[in-house]
């Protein structure tokens, strides 16, 4: 259908997922264009920019035209433009609406590199945490983030520290960690003109203060409650460090000064999972940014999806603009013939996502981005053997999805799911 889409200026929306409508619907008001819940009152239905055929076929034969977002925002008058997540600034590097400075050109080995994160997508979640883990970079206030397991925590402040050249320190926290680890230990002296057989060796904290390195804690409640709290005086403002297991050194209030660069961001799982502490009140509250990374939702595993197999980021609205990076080279394009195949999987991953399967195990199966991710691997690897991209897929979801599964009637249920949503 042929229409003026400077015209439009009252739509229904189709598609969208609940928890994204609300900056949809704000971005096209500043366009003066009103979401209306009648199809006698709209002008036409706007779905998501990568909404597929069978996406726009399911809106129905409505009588109206099937718009993308996109579209209508770019014709819209006064609609905000379009920008790149990411660019350069006056003073340093953008990401999002966030103008931060360049880290000094120091320790380059420990800057994340740019290359492993050619497979990142900038939905929606992505591009909130990392305007947060920026605004914390900036303004050098601690940072708590936590989230489900494969929700891109460690991925996001990795990305933005190698946007900015920040150098990383990343130590991986379990039950086995040490204080020693965090600020320092006593260890044997093997140096042929050493005059001691011991030797004080620098944790990575103080290391981190004197360099300017920013410093993430992997999983920090999977360690004891005692080891993490020897921290609390370096998460206030401004950060102290007494080295009461060597020589007394002070960083920070007097004694050596802290670089400039040197940050502190902690990522971990939510308490109810195996094996993790509840962070005391008064280490929780020492972090003065805490947020939560959340878990995809169905549009934003479509749009993983479609950005794997053909390289296009999808077109992003958020409450301070709208954002889409630059296409780049797909990371599976051989199955980019199976792209009618993402929605449907994109429904299938979220509702075995919530399903409550195994309920006569201990360990209960989780399906989380991470196993959607091998699910495609092993499926681009078919593919690239001859075997048909849409049956490779198939197959390879059917593998990680169900085989897993120890219990038939959990089998018989996911299956039926599969069926369900026409993932076949």
């Amino acid at each position: 259908m042929l229409f003026d889409a400077t015209q439009v200026r009252r739509v229904m929306l189709s598609g969208f997922p609940l928890g994204g409508c609300d900056d949809v619907v704000a971005q096209l008001r500043q366009g003066g264009v009103r979401v209306v819940s009648l199809l006698a009152d709209a002008d036409a239905v706007v779905v998501p920019d990568d909404a597929n055929g069978r996406g726009r076929a399911a809106v129905g034969d409505v009588g109206l035209p099937v718009v993308a977002l996109r579209e209508v925002l770019a014709r819209a008058g006064g609609a905000t433009a379009c920008r790149e997540p990411v660019g350069d600034a006056a003073g340093g590097v953008r990401i999002c609406d966030v103008v931060l400075p360049r880290a000094e050109a120091r320790d380059t080995a420990l800057v994340p590199d740019a290359a492993q994160f050619r497979g990142v997508c900038f939905d929606r979640a992505f591009l909130l945490l990392a305007r947060t883990v920026a605004r914390c970079l900036r303004d050098a206030l601690p940072c708590l983030i936590e989230g489900p397991t494969a929700t891109a925590k460690t991925t996001t402040v990795q990305w933005v520290a190698a946007v900015t050249g920040h150098p990383v320190a990343r130590l991986n926290l379990s039950g086995q960690s040490e204080t020693g680890e965090l600020v320092g230990r006593f260890v044997p002296d093997d140096r042929p003109d050493a005059a001691a057989t011991w030797r004080f060796q620098p944790g990575v904290v103080p290391r981190a203060m004197e360099r300017g390195w920013l410093v993430l804690l992997d999983e920090v409640n999977l360690a004891e409650p005692q080891v993490i709290e020897r921290l609390n005086s370096a998460l206030e403002r401004p950060p102290t460090l007494v080295l009461s297991e060597h020589d007394h050194r002070v960083y920070g209030s007097g004694g050596q000064p802290v670089a400039a660069g040197f940050r502190l961001v902690a990522t971990m799982n939510p308490a109810e999972y195996s094996g993790r502490s509840v962070l005391s009140p008064s280490f929780r509250d020492r972090w003065v940014v805490t947020c939560r990374a959340e878990a995809p939702d169905e549009q934003s595993v479509r749009q993983l999806v479609h950005f794997l197999l053909t390289g296009e980021q999808p077109h992003v609205v958020l409450p301070f603009g709208a954002f889409q990076a630059a296409p780049v080279a797909p990371l599976h394009p051989g199955l980019a013939p199976a792209l009618e195949l993402a929605a449907p999987l994109a429904r299938l991953h979220c509702t075995l996502s919530d399903a409550r399967l195994g309920r006569r195990r201990r360990e209960r199966p989780t399906f989380t981005r991470r196993g959607l991710l091998a699910a495609l691997e092993q499926a681009a690897c078919e593919a690239a053997h001859g075997r048909d991209p849409r049956l490779a897929l198939v197959e390879a979801v059917h593998a990680t999805y169900v085989e897993r599964l120890a219990d038939q009637a959990d089998r018989d249920a996911v299956r039926a799911t599969m069926r369900a949503v026409q993932f076949d």
